[in-house]
């Protein structure tokens, strides 16, 4: 299989899969920020913002019916 076969192949999966891939050690950088006594926010946006995949994911999450905490709060 050539370069530019791989690379559509790998195009044409990830179209069909309706996924992108995160680029390794994203996750563990924003758990390891959130876990910092000093965490900043701001920190963990820059971390989150740099992979498309994992923002996406969060976006879908926050837009849920389930991931809406304000509802959660006015129920109590």
């Amino acid at each position: 299989m050539t370069s530019q076969s791989a690379r559509t192949s790998l195009f044409a999966h990830m179209k069909a899969t309706k996924r992108l891939p995160s680029p390794p050690g994203t996750a563990l950088e924003v758990l390891q920020l959130c876990r910092a006594e000093d965490a900043d926010i701001h920190k963990i946006a820059d971390v989150i913002m740099s992979d498309p995949a994992l923002s996406g994911r969060l976006l879908k999450f926050a837009n849920s019916p389930t991931g809406n905490c304000r509802r959660c709060l006015f129920r109590r």
